[in-house]
Parts: C-alpha cells; structure tokens; sequence
C-alpha cells in the first residue's frame, strides 16, 4: 500500500458536519455533492471480483489534508453509526492485494461515480474529475471476514504523497479499538501490507498497542486486555498541525470548544483535546 487515500466518517447530518469540519480544519471541502456506488456488472468480466448488492446514491464531502483525504457521508446510508467508520488505501495494483486474500477474505469491485452539485472542484483534483464528475473502481474487502472493519481498496491516486514537514495540517492518526491484535497483524501488515511501526504492552494507556504507519499516517491499534463488549470499531483521530500555539489560538477564535495545551506522550510535543465541531468523533490537536 502507499497511503491512506481517505479516511470516512459517518455523520448523522452531512450539510452540519460540513459545516462544523470547515470551522475545525479552517478549510472548505475540496469537493461536494453526490456519490452514486455499487457492484460492476458482470459483462465487464471481473467475475472473480464481483460481489452483490444494489446500487446507491447520496450526498457526501471530501476535505483535503496534507496526507489524506477526509471524507463526509451520511451514516444512514452506511447503515452504520456515526463515527469514523473506515478507510481507503491506495494501492499501485489491486492484483496482489486480490491474490492476498485468496485465502480468506472476499475482496470485490465496485465503482463509485461522484458528481458535484454546483461546488467548485479544488484545483489539486483537477486530474482527477471531469467537468465536476469522477468514476472510480473501488475493491471493498469482505467486511466479516476483514475483523467487521469498511476497508476499500482504489488505484486511484487522488493527491501527492505527504513530505517529511508538516506544512498545516495532516491527520496524524486514527485510532482503532480492537478484541484481537493478533488479528490486526494478519490484517493490516501481513495481507494489507500496512507497517507495523510498534507493538507493545501498555497496560496505563489502555493495553496492547499496536501501530501501523502508511504515508505519513499511523493507525493507532488499542486491544485492552480484558477485551470488549462489542466488536472491533474506530474510536477517533488526532490532528497534527505545523504552527501548534497559532492553531490553538485560531481554533478558539473559531468558536471550537478546544482544551488548553498540555504535554503529549512523545517527548516535545504538545496537544490539545478538540472537544466541538469533529462531527461527534474524539479529537485531538498535536504540535510541537
């Protein structure tokens, strides 16, 4: 994999996440409008890779990070709960991912067909729409047996690898708590081909920890030890800024209900806990 191409969030309003995110991230969306997503026909021949299902069509939003996108959708939809609710890596070849999980997992294709809806596409996307309307292959991997967890797969390259320096902002993490690390490793590193940065034993920050970097971003894994009550799910992502006491103060000014600056867990970093305007999903702000 090269990066993290997005990051979604289910949103149980779409028009106020838009809203509350454009305040947070002190950007407008790179794009908006409609997504109109399901299985290839069968006539195309990818037979090995065609799941089931019907298409659908709804509104959605995409913001331009330094090494992602973040992604708006409405979790009715989904059929999910609001949150962040999964990720889409950029492959160069679908073909051995597909042949990765031969052994376990499902992986089959769908398209998605964005359209704007009067909104100006960011310029940064102009390779890829065509007056204001894009058509993607997406693989989405068999969500039972990808540990429950909305995982696609694209060719398509939406933005630039990140650089070594923070120039704003980018997503520093996501966090995902799990029932089983283990599961995570055959998952993420050895058949998504995520790094696996750190594994460690942190009983005081809330049990195994496990973290998978990709593209200058990391997915944080918590498996705690007593396990959960639920499966696993996505919790919340921290915001990693280049100019930490403008942002704070430019946040604040916003109207964000933000903490103030404390210490981080890494040696010379400082954070802060965004408490408003992240579409209900824990935040944090990290700088130095």
């Amino acid at each position: 994999m090269q990066q993290f191409s997005r990051i979604q969030i289910a949103c149980a309003d779409v028009p106020q996440a838009i809203t509350e995110f454009t305040q947070l991230l002190g950007a407008t969306p790179c794009w908006q409008g409609t997504i109109t997503e399901g299985p290839v026909d069968k006539s195309t021949g990818d037979a090995g890779l065609i799941g089931v299902g019907s298409k659908q069509t709804y509104s959605a939003a995409w913001f331009y990070l330094e090494n992602t996108l973040l992604e708006l959708l409405p979790a009715q939809a989904l059929n999910t709960r609001t949150g962040i609710s999964g990720f889409t890596l950029k492959a160069e070849s679908i073909n051995p991912v597909a042949e990765s999980f031969a052994a376990g997992v499902r992986c089959w294709r769908e398209y998605q067909t964005a359209m704007d809806t009067g909104h100006s596409v960011d310029v940064r996307l102009a390779g890829i729409f065509r007056e204001g309307v894009y058509r993607e292959p997406l693989y989405r991997l068999d969500q039972t047996a990808a540990n429950g967890l909305r995982i696609h797969i694209t060719e398509t390259e939406f933005l630039p690898l990140a650089q070594d320096d923070v120039e704003t902002c980018r997503i520093d993490h996501i966090v995902l708590r799990s029932n089983d690390g283990d599961a995570c490793v055959r998952l993420l590193a050895e058949q998504l081909g995520l790094r696996l940065a750190l594994d460690q034993e942190k009983p005081e920050w809330g049990g195994r920890m496990l973290f998978f970097r990709n593209g200058k971003l990391t997915l944080e894994v918590i498996a705690p030890e007593g396990g959960l009550k639920a499966g696993d799910y996505f919790w919340g992502f921290a915001l990693k800024v280049a100019d930490m006491e403008a942002e704070h103060t430019r946040l604040q000014e916003a109207g964000v209900n933000v903490s103030e600056l404390r210490n981080g867990r890494k040696p010379g970093t400082r954070v802060a806990t965004v408490k408003s305007h992240s579409g209900g999903v824990p935040a944090l702000l990290v700088g130095a």
